[in-house]
């Protein structure tokens, strides 16, 4: 017991550290994932286009491969990044495309004649999208999101792979 609380402080850094970690990538993984699953529905196709090769290469490399490569593969093209930085851009990208086809699905569920009738009503596209397209998404999305961002806060852990200091590799540090 008392090895426990002398750990606390060691602890609770790596609390904060995962914490850190996981609210910084959902909050990208986000912002990134409606940006790229407005643009899989966009009209215009090169849009449409990179957000497809976007999705489907993020979503075919698994997280480990894709921890790993940018961890070591970055410092190859002259950016070198640190643990912390690495696991955040990897999480991000991974998370980002699948909450980009999480997006898309929710687009491609709305009944068609929802567009219809905002261009009838004259509604410009961008008015179409933000005002009756994107709030009636968010329901039906909502599962999904929930259960990306149970996977995105489990995945914080593999951060330990390339030597972020977060609550799993400080419980590892204090058992060693």
């Amino acid at each position: 017991m008392q090895l426990i609380i002398d750990s606390l402080p060691l602890l609770w850094r790596g609390l904060i550290v995962t914490f850190q970690l996981a609210s910084l990538t959902l909050l990208f993984t986000a912002f990134i994932s409606l940006f790229v699953g407005i643009a899989s529905v966009s009209r215009f196709w090169t849009l449409r286009a990179l957000a497809v090769i976007y999705v489907e290469f993020f979503r075919d490399i698994p997280l480990v491969v894709n921890l790993l490569f940018v961890y070591f593969g970055a410092p190859l093209v002259g950016l070198a990044l640190d643990p912390f930085s690495a696991a955040l851009v990897s999480f991000t990208s991974w998370g980002s495309a699948n909450g980009a086809e999480i997006i898309r699905g929710g687009f491609n569920a709305l009944a068609k004649h929802q567009r219809e009738s905002a261009q009838a009503l004259g509604l410009r596209s961008w008015e179409t999208m933000f005002l009756v397209l994107l709030p009636q998404i968010v329901l039906p999305i909502l599962p999904a999101f929930t259960g990306l961002f149970s996977l995105l806060i489990q995945a914080t852990s593999l951060a330990t792979l390339v030597g972020a200091t977060e609550f799993l590799r400080s419980a590892k540090i204090i058992v060693e």
